[in-house]
């Protein structure tokens, strides 16, 4: 077997596993980190459920907390401490259940080639924009949220791939299931991911799927209702910045302070039309650099397009237009999954273009390689 080959053979999986292995290196590498803000509560309350206290002591939703405070009884009677299992946990979670899950989606929308390039670039990119390459950046310009205080936006990302991988294949209760259990972890990034499902389903005329899908993520999603007066109250409380939709000119300068941590307004906006901007570049690029006269936007799943519709309209709304700065946060770190996914079905059409034996989807090579 020569090398053309054994590349169209293995590069996916090669690809996954080399995507893994750089990003949980990397991230191991930035170690110790400051254990503040969301991260040590997230280490204290799921402490403090493994120790016996109930998770309705705090209006967060419980799967937040409840698998780690599962591994914390298993693995603290073995000399960890609440901190390591907790870190070992998110990285466990963003380097490698992400990268499989989104390797797993992409496969599904477009082929394992193109999910290979789109983990292989989510590793070290990944890493890109990190506080420590850019001083004083915010989480509006940082890729992962593992240098950031925002550990529990991770937590939701594989169950909303797998959501919109199954919505994709007509899959109805898997795709519910993984609305209901995003829900179970943060209630913003289930909205948005809610929102990509309802407008997939929309564009194919699929009532039924609709229907269907957002009665089983109801269903799911019930255990949040013992926390439903709790989470009312607490944003009632804390909320008005995360609601805040004030008007700023487009570079205007200054401050504003999202729980406690200040951001600057002019970076958080131009971290917006960053996203905005290279969304629409990516279309354009695929538009015009396809082999198909009709555009290679044409084919592209309904789930994809429905990611870039919902997530750029919300990204220009709330991220440059306005500024609900919190929303703003979860919008952008939510669009960067789609946007490598993306960037791998464009490597994968660009070698399709280039490579006129590919046929019906599937690789051949030719016989006189």
């Amino acid at each position: 077997m020569n090398f053309p080959e054994r590349y169209l053979i293995y590069f996916p999986r090669t690809a996954l596993i080399a995507g893994i292995l750089m990003g949980t290196v990397v991230a191991i590498s930035h170690l110790p980190i400051a254990y503040t803000g969301d991260i040590a509560n997230i280490i204290e309350r799921s402490y403090l459920i493994s120790q016996g206290t109930s998770p309705l002591q705090w209006p967060d939703p419980p799967l937040r907390y409840l698998p780690i405070s599962a591994l914390m009884v298993v693995l603290q009677p073995i000399g960890l401490t609440p901190e390591e299992v907790t870190t070992a946990y998110m990285i466990m979670i963003e380097f490698v259940l992400i990268p499989i899950t989104l390797f797993r989606a992409v496969s599904t929308w477009w082929s394992e080639h193109a999910a290979g390039w789109t983990v292989l670039l989510y590793g070290p990119l990944s890493f890109l924009l990190f506080p420590d390459v850019v001083p004083n950046a915010s989480p509006v310009l940082v890729n992962t949220m593992f240098q950031s205080v925002f550990w529990m936006y991770a937590f939701a990302i594989p169950p909303i791939l797998y959501a919109w991988q199954h919505a994709h294949q007509g899959q109805y209760n898997r795709a519910g299931v993984g609305l209901g259990l995003t829900a179970l972890i943060e209630l913003p990034l289930a909205a948005f991911a809610a929102l990509v499902v309802a407008v997939t389903y929309f564009a194919s005329k699929d009532l039924r799927g609709l229907l269907h899908t957002g009665g089983v993520s109801v269903l799911v999603s019930l255990p949040l209702v013992p926390f439903g007066m709790q989470h009312l109250d607490y944003w009632l409380r804390t909320g008005s910045s995360r609601m805040s939709t004030r008007q700023y000119g487009l570079f205007e300068g200054g401050t504003q302070s999202v729980a406690g941590m200040e951001v600057t307004i002019l970076e958080a906006k131009l971290g917006g039309l960053l996203i905005f901007g290279v969304a629409i570049l990516a279309f354009a690029t695929l538009y015009i650099t396809s082999s198909k006269t009709r555009g290679f936007v044409q084919s592209l799943p309904d789930v994809v397009v429905s990611q870039v519709v919902v997530l750029c309209t919300l990204e220009l709304v709330l991220g440059v237009l306005s500024l609900a700065l919190w929303y703003h946060i979860l919008i952008t770190y939510l669009f960067r999954f789609s946007l490598f996914a993306i960037a791998g079905i464009f490597l994968d059409q660009a070698i399709t273009s280039a490579r006129p034996e590919k046929r019906g989807g599937e690789w051949t090579t030719p016989s006189d390689w």
